[in-house]
C-alpha cells in the first residue's frame, strides 16, 4: 500500500485537470468565464477513470496491482482471458 500525501493528491488532481480536461488550473478565480468551462463527456469519463485508478493504486495490494497490469495489457481486447474476470471477482468479493 502506498502512502500518498495531500500534496501528492493535489498534484494528481491538478495533472488530471490540466492534461485530460484541458483546464488551466483548478484554483477558484471568482470569474464565471474563468471558473466554468464546457467539457466533453468522454474527457470527463477519462478524468474520472484516471482519478479512480489513482485511488485504487493508493490502496493496491499485490493482487490488485497484478489485476491493474493485466487490465492494461489486455485493454481493448474483445476476448480477454477469463482469469482476469476471476481475479477481479475475487478482489471485489
Amino acid at each position: 500500500m502506498k502512502n500518498t500525501t495531500n500534496a501528492d493528491r493535489a498534484r494528481q488532481i491538478e495533472a488530471i485537470a490540466t492534461e485530460t480536461l484541458g483546464l488551466e488550473t483548478t484554483a477558484t478565480r471568482n470569474s464565471g468565464d474563468l471558473d466554468f468551462t464546457e467539457i466533453a463527456a468522454w474527457n470527463a469519463k477519462a478524468a474520472l477513470e484516471q482519478a479512480h485508478a489513482a485511488g485504487r493504486a493508493e490502496t493496491a495490494t499485490p493482487a490488485a496491482e497484478a489485476l491493474a497490469l493485466l487490465e492494461r495489457v489486455f485493454a481493448g481486447n474483445p476476448n480477454p482471458p477469463a482469469e482476469i474476470a476471476a481475479l477481479r471477482d475475487a478482489l471485489n468479493a
